[in-house]
């Protein structure tokens, strides 16, 4: 059974992504490993990012490279919207460094005191990364779930700013079952993207087969230079995002140069990328659903094996996984109601890899 670190040294989230992969389809295929059952108890990670998504990748990937193992970060946070987001992604320290949870929750109470019912309206917000070992793909998915900031504390369950979040049927979320709990939170959410039977496992890399090589169509691709990628200090860059290629029956992809996604620089490498949506259920059990967005690296060339953006005829785009069969090229989708499409090697050129995934509930 292969095993999966939760990066966190936090016991209460700990918790609750076990109980989160017990009720997932595929968690029991998981062995869940603390840091210290990983070997490296006390390990820490500096979360000083400008977003969720930059946390939580930059822990996924430390963690992974630090115990040699797949590794599953979130970043989350509370976002008030009587203080403008805030407490937001320094909800774990927004009474200072080293506050525990009943001082940043006495602090929420002050910085709205006064404020009535229905300007207290808030979200938990979280983002989750799954990252393995020395490799740059990543895995993201983003959960939200909304509420209130009621006017004081109740409930025994839970942690944070629980007793204090209320729900639109006016419980508070430190009252629910974890069980509960579970089948609503942003976590929950947010872990759905890591739902990939056939990807999650990590495979060896090898070189691209011989004979295959294709001609990338380049349009007006606005190139993302490993310069702009890696700039200093920047956490996130704007991808330019191609319409919707279709994930069952191939279209043309849009080259809309006027739309753009953001995408934290922890998911990329020294390449150039660009995103595209996903319209269809071809892929589905790959974990890419109708309405994601993923991430691809420009390039002519694929092992086998791999999940990539596929141009066939010179008109058609879609996104499938590239398998080399004798002189014939497959296009497998990953739903057994589409059959796979074989065709000549000239007849498919490769535009790109996939590397990551984005979905937002």
């Amino acid at each position: 059974m292969p095993r999966l670190l939760i990066a966190t040294g936090n016991p209460g989230k700990l918790r609750e992504f076990r109980a989160l992969f017990e009720a997932l389809d595929g968690g029991a295929d998981w062995e869940l490993a603390s840091p210290a059952d990983a070997g490296i108890a006390g390990f820490e990670v500096v979360e000083d990012g400008d977003s969720y998504a930059a946390n939580a990748g930059r822990k996924a990937r430390a963690y992974a490279n630090a115990a040699g193992l797949p590794a599953l970060a979130d970043d989350s946070g509370l976002e008030v919207d009587a203080l403008d987001g805030a407490p937001g992604i320094y909800s774990a320290r927004y009474a200072g460094e080293g506050a525990d949870d009943a001082a940043n929750r006495r602090k929420l109470l002050d910085a709205l005191d006064g404020a009535p019912a229905a300007a207290r309206t808030a979200r938990y917000r979280a983002v989750v990364a799954l990252a393995f070992p020395y490799a740059t793909n990543v895995r993201w998915g983003e959960g939200a779930v909304e509420g209130r900031i009621a006017m004081d504390e109740r409930g025994r369950g839970g942690f944070g700013y629980d007793p204090l979040f209320e729900l639109p049927d006016g419980r508070r979320m430190a009252e629910l079952g974890l069980a509960e709990k579970n089948a609503i939170s942003h976590r929950a959410r947010a872990l759905e993207v890591i739902r990939l039977p056939e990807d999650t496992v990590p495979r060896p890399s090898r070189p691209p087969e011989p004979g295959f090589s294709a001609s990338v169509i380049r349009g007006n691709f606005a190139a993302r230079t490993p310069e702009s990628v890696a700039a200093p200090g920047v956490e996130s860059v704007g991808l330019p995002l191609y319409g919707r290629i279709a994930a069952g029956t191939p279209i043309e992809a849009l080259r809309d140069q006027s739309n753009s996604v953001d995408v934290p620089v922890s998911l990329l490498g020294n390449g150039e990328y660009y995103a595209l949506e996903v319209a269809g259920d071809s892929m589905v059990d790959a974990g890419i659903l109708d309405g994601d967005t993923v991430v691809v690296e420009r390039g002519d060339v694929a092992e086998n094996g791999a999940i990539v953006v596929a141009l066939v005829d010179n008109e058609e785009v879609t996104l499938k996984r590239l398998r080399r069969k004798g002189n014939s090229v497959a296009l497998e989708a990953a739903n057994e109601a589409h059959e796979t499409r074989i065709f000549g090697p000239d007849r498919v050129q490769v535009q790109g890899r996939l590397t990551g995934l984005l979905r937002r509930y």
